[in-house]
């Protein structure tokens, strides 16, 4: 909100200016895309449910000072919980998320526990009684022994890789592999065979003899292949136990708390996440343990519990009833978090009888504008929405990123590493339902998509099984553009089966619109999980733009732009999102900015900067038509107090001293900081044109012609580079709120 705030004053000055209708092309990132976005619904006059043309003039353009749209994103602008009913709303929709995604895991535990259940009886142990209990668990030797060997022949294989010479390299990567995979299945199976009946083992018996003495499992113990479990047991029940006496827990936590803040910052974060990455294994592990146990203890003596199987077969039709029924992104936060940025953003003007100015109305949700007619209307820059594409291949990415650009606009969908293909042809592929997924809304909330378990180069690994068991998940998985061919195949190999075998029936009115993109199956789940997202798969893991860069500085250079206007909404005095897209420019586009920001950092008691934006130069690789390379001119601003500011804002400013760097997780605005944000926009946009305009006197008067960097186009589905438009003056512009 922070960005959408200060962008939507920026964008008012360019357009009252008529900069913005010159400009080619309108980039923007996260909260930025908001503002952006919003522009484009208001301004789109050619759909049949767009804004009335004739109430949209050049004085009058999308979001003038004081229009009917900017009252009424202004009275929402807490969009994400308004009032107390929309608190009520947000905490209901978050737990009934977080609620059906533990019941689709509970469900596959639930199966997965009766399976453990009925492996226990075949071996003769239930946990009945205490004698029972005392008898343990007694691993049969071939158990112990079959992991053994499978393990001991990769550890060969190992050995055999770095102590031998082979003719060629192949056979060491061979004999590696396998190595991998035998150490896997040895572990796997110790895990299914050993450990977790060992586990079932231990909880019975501290449960039915928690003062220990002598009965101490002579049957597990004497395998001496589950030590550690026994440990990690013992402390899941006592955990349990104290956790009944919530004045005890407070008590212990104490002393551990004041440990953890002793400890340094580094020391500390480790910890944390440390916790973190075994929070969600834990978790799992616990109640898979607790209902094989459960199982056990309500068992008849000498039955073998009729009930186990009936329970398995009903939780197993259960979880796959669901599996192939549901979409993972439905139970995700992303269509709750789409949904209400609609209510701000999504809106049109209309004309209204009362009002000759019109009044701006929220668009229908149901025929939300599609990617492919998101264009402005004549005369108006084309919309690039900026989000990222998380790819978790080795060497597919530079070390520390694991991300790749991923852009929607009404002419291409995808990105440099994953190719791009016409927005008309991506849309084509959907169904009815799913091409709900593919509006220009969902771009925006992709680009936002900020907490997800995969954040390109700002993921945490060890959190990211945590994330998503608790449904953390902003991200969707959408149809990766390389693979839409192979889509295509199996969709017209599908139909001439159904011919052959006589099932052909007439279609319906989703199989009508020719879409052949299956929905992700909750299979996805688990690679979120894991934290697996191939660059190859039929699907990638799409969220904020922010986590691959954080400006959308270098997608308006990838497509040759000359002369841009870079706002950037982020907080605190860091300049690490500028230095990384400049880097980011350098590596994979050979284009060198020069640039000081230093004028931008705030100083003295009252925390002021000297200016609000800087004008840095571009320079383009060298071409046949530019032999020593093309020039261009760069114009950063972003949120800083300055004296210049107007005097409200900084009345505002000093009630507020976090203000203009509020944290991102504020998402609830009042009017007052929503206009002292967009203010400060509209003031560095009016210093940034002062900016650009220097340039120009400085010998830039007449516009460069574009210049397509090497790694500029997406590749097209036929193969065709895309060009970007020749001549005229290129103006890049764009919106970014820092993650």
């Amino acid at each position: 909100m922070r960005s959408a705030a200060y962008n939507l004053g920026a964008l008012q000055s360019l357009d009252r200016a008529g900069v913005l209708r010159n400009a080619e092309y309108l980039a923007a990132v996260s909260g930025g895309a908001y503002t952006a976005a919003a522009f484009a619904m208001v301004g789109n006059t050619r759909a049949p449910d767009g804004s009335d043309p004739d109430l949209l003039t050049p004085e009058h353009g999308p979001f003038h000072r004081g229009s009917p749209e900017e009252q009424y994103l202004r009275n929402r602008a807490s969009y994400l919980a308004p009032g107390p009913i929309g608190k009520v709303f947000l905490v209901q929709r978050v737990l009934a998320g977080l609620a059906f995604n533990l019941l689709f895991i509970g469900l596959f535990l639930a199966a997965l526990a009766m399976v453990l259940t009925a492996f226990c009886y075949v071996h003769g142990y239930t946990g009945l009684t205490q004698t029972d209990a005392a008898s343990g668990f007694h691993v049969p030797r071939w158990y112990v022994l079959v992991p053994a060997i499978i393990a001991a022949a990769g550890v060969l294989l190992a050995f055999v890789s770095v102590l031998v010479q082979f003719s060629s390299d192949e056979w060491r990567a061979v004999l590696e592999t396998w190595c991998a995979r035998l150490l896997l299945m040895a572990g796997a199976l110790a895990l299914f065979s050993i450990a977790l009946p060992g586990l079932v083992a231990v909880a019975r018996e501290l449960e039915l003899n928690p003062g220990g003495g002598d009965n101490a499992l002579p049957g597990l113990t004497g395998t001496g292949a589950a030590g550690i479990v026994t440990v990690i047991a013992g402390v899941l029940l006592q955990l349990s136990e104290r956790l009944s006496d919530p004045a005890t827990v407070l008590e212990q936590i104490k002393p551990w708390e004041r440990r953890l803040r002793s400890l340094g910052r580094g020391l500390r974060m480790a910890f944390i996440y440390f916790a973190g990455a075994v929070a969600g294994p834990g978790l799992l592990l616990a109640i898979l343990v607790a209902v094989t146990s459960a199982a056990l203890a309500h068992s008849a003596p000498g039955t073998t519990a009729s009930w186990i199987w009936p329970t398995f077969f009903g939780s197993s039709a259960t979880f796959l009833i669901l599996y192939f029924a549901a979409d993972i992104t439905s139970w995700s936060l992303h269509p709750f978090y789409k949904r209400r940025l609609c209510t701000a953003f999504a809106l049109k003007r209309i004309a209204d009888p009362d009002d000759p100015a019109g009044k701006a109305v929220e668009r229908d949700y149901d025929t939300l504008v599609p990617l492919s007619k998101t264009g402005f209307c004549a005369g108006w820059p084309t919309l690039i929405v900026c989000a990222a594409a998380n790819i978790s291949d080795t060497a597919a990415t530079p070390p520390g990123r694991s991300v790749t650009s991923f852009t929607f606009s009404c002419e291409t969908v995808g990105g440099p590493l994953v190719g791009g293909v016409d927005t008309r042809d991506y849309e084509r592929r959907f169904d009815h339902k799913r091409l709900r997924y593919m509006t220009l809304p969902s771009a925006v909330a992709m680009s936002g998509a900020a907490l997800s378990p995969s954040m390109g180069k700002m993921t945490r690994r060890p959190l990211t099984f945590l994330m998503v068991l608790a449904n953390i998940r902003l991200g969707v998985w959408v149809p990766n553009p390389q693979r839409l061919d192979d889509w295509e195949r199996s969709y017209r190999l599908r139909q001439a089966l159904r011919r052959l075998t006589g099932v052909d029936r007439v279609p319906s009115r989703s199989q009508a619109t020719s879409g052949f993109v299956a929905r992700p199956r909750p299979s996805y789940l688990v690679r979120e999980m894991l934290g697996l997202n191939h660059v190859t798969a039929r699907h990638l893991y799409v969220t904020d733009g922010g986590h691959y860069e954080n400006l959308g500085l270098v997608e308006l250079l990838r497509r040759g732009c000359t002369d841009i206007y870079c706002f950037d909404a982020s907080g605190g005095s860091s300049f690490a999102n500028l230095g990384d897209a400049i880097a980011l420019a350098r590596t994979e586009l050979e284009v060198e900015i020069v640039i000081d920001p230093r004028p931008l950092v705030a100083r003295g008691d009252r925390n002021l900067a000297e200016r609000d934006c800087v004008r840095g130069t571009i320079k383009f690789p060298a071409t046949a038509e530019f032999p020593d390379g093309a020039e261009g001119s760069l114009v950063y601003a972003r949120t800083v107090m300055t004296a210049a500011a107007p005097w409200d804002v900084h009345a505002y400013h000093e009630a507020d001293r976090t203000f203009p760097h509020d944290p991102t997780v504020d998402q609830l605005y009042t009017d007052q900081k929503f206009e002292a944000y967009r203010a400060l926009g509209e003031l560095a946009a009016d210093h940034a044109r002062r900016r650009m305009a220097e340039a120009a006197e400085a010998g830039r008067a007449a516009p460069l012609p574009a210049v397509v960097p090497p790694a500029a186009p997406h590749a097209l589905s036929d193969g065709q580079a895309r060009e970007a438009p020749n001549g005229g003056r290129l103006l890049g512009l764009l919106a970014r709120l820092r993650r």
